[in-house]
């Protein structure tokens, strides 16, 4: 993956964890933030808003550890947690990890 170019990372955000069953603050850090998507069909008939995102951030200590399962994103008042994290060829210099609005 290309790093992002300067003036990029741009946007905060938060990575929280669960700490004693409640969500708290981890780590706060510049991302480059995408949308990826919108609508989620639930049915033929029904459709709900599913905001999908890709948050590319600077690899580091607070984040290499992170499991997909154990952390969400906080981004202009919403939540995102994690479908997938990517660590581009394991080289632990950039992740983007995709995130959608509805767990």
């Amino acid at each position: 993956m290309p790093k992002p170019q300067p003036g990029e990372l741009n946007k905060t955000i938060t990575f929280q964890v669960i700490q004693d069953g409640e969500w708290v603050d981890h780590y706060t850090c510049r991302a480059k933030v995408n949308t990826i998507g919108g609508n989620l069909a639930l049915s033929q008939a029904e459709y709900r808003d599913k905001d999908i995102k890709d948050f590319t951030v600077r690899c580091c200590a607070a984040l290499v550890d992170l499991q997909k399962t154990q952390f969400r994103i906080l981004y202009r008042g919403r939540v995102y947690y994690p479908a997938n994290v990517d660590d581009y060829m394991e080289q632990h210099r950039w992740l983007t990890i995709r995130g959608n609005d509805n767990g």
